[in-house]
């Protein structure tokens, strides 16, 4: 499913002028900049850039968040994640802490139940073998130049076994 996926990040470092533009190039930030226009949803912009304001009541605290565009949210969920391989709730609180995005509760749920399969996998086994109805992550590249820039989607389940090394999966 591609509509749920998300594009790499061609640098982990961002200034202040890429990530302006990053952001008022993401289509799913434009509802959230006319809020802050508007003054509404505890959105406001600040030195040229997206924040959102949120009280986080699992926490208790008030925070400011800055709003992160779709090309930088794999990176973000990939520091949350990995300091513990932490479960959903401690993922998704660590991340709005100081993030935010208008899927991120949905986003984090999938990258965290995505992880939980990853971590199954070793890729330098070779031999692999799937029955019909198994949970299964596929490694899809995100160039056609390099494997280096691959990741992991699903869970898919297998739906019929076409050889020992060829599945069909939905």
């Amino acid at each position: 499913d591609e509509a749920g996926a998300i594009p790499p990040v061609n640098s982990q470092v961002a200034d202040v002028e890429t990530l302006r533009a990053e952001q008022l190039q993401d289509a799913s930030l434009l509802p959230c900049w006319r809020k802050a226009e508007q003054q509404k949803g505890g959105f406001f912009a600040r030195n040229g850039l997206l924040y959102h304001v949120e009280k986080i009541e699992s926490l208790g605290v008030e925070c400011v968040q800055l709003c992160v565009p779709v090309c930088r949210q794999q990176r973000v969920l990939e520091l949350a994640h990995s300091s513990n391989h932490e479960a959903y709730k401690r993922t998704r609180d660590r991340i709005r802490l100081s993030f935010f995005w208008p899927t991120l509760l949905k986003t984090v749920k999938l990258f965290c139940r995505q992880q939980k399969y990853v971590n199954r996998y070793n890729l330098r086994s070779r031999d692999k073998h799937f029955n019909v109805g198994d949970q299964v992550l596929i490694l899809t590249p995100d160039s056609t130049a390099s494997r280096t820039f691959s990741r992991w989607q699903g869970p898919a389940t297998v739906v019929e076994v076409c050889s020992p090394r060829s599945y069909v999966v939905e």
